[in-house]
């Protein structure tokens, strides 16, 4: 017996945050599946020419490995930050969200964050 799994590699190195709303606005769109189906994360496989090109530019995290392919860099921060909340909080821990408005969602907390960080080294300053 074989096993697969169906999905969408939402998450990538290159992708910027405005193609990741607008694949994850497609996929809403389309109706694919459930949440859990669309939080993929492209792996560097051994001998790939993906994992060479994250080793050349310098995206390859020390962690990386062939027992460990999505320990890379993003080159759009935000992006990262998106990725790593849902790999921990959906994949690991299954929890199941509502994926409509998920990411504008994610993308505000991640700049109330900011904002909030920018407010306390205001305070210690004063």
């Amino acid at each position: 017996m074989f096993r697969y799994d169906i999905g969408f590699i939402l998450f990538n190195p290159f992708i910027s945050i405005e193609e990741l709303f607008k694949s994850a606005a497609f996929l809403k769109d389309i109706g694919i599946g459930t949440p859990s189906i669309w939080f993929w994360q492209l792996q560097a496989l051994p001998g790939t020419s993906f994992e060479e090109t994250l080793i050349n530019d310098n995206l390859a995290k020390p962690n990386f490995s062939h027992f460990l392919p999505y320990e890379y860099y993003f080159i759009d921060k935000k992006v990262e930050r998106i990725c790593q909340f849902i790999m921990k909080h959906v994949q690991n821990e299954r929890i199941i969200l509502n994926m409509s408005g998920l990411l504008s969602k994610l993308a505000d907390i991640l700049l109330l964050l900011k904002r909030l960080k920018k407010s306390k080294k205001k305070l210690l300053k004063n």
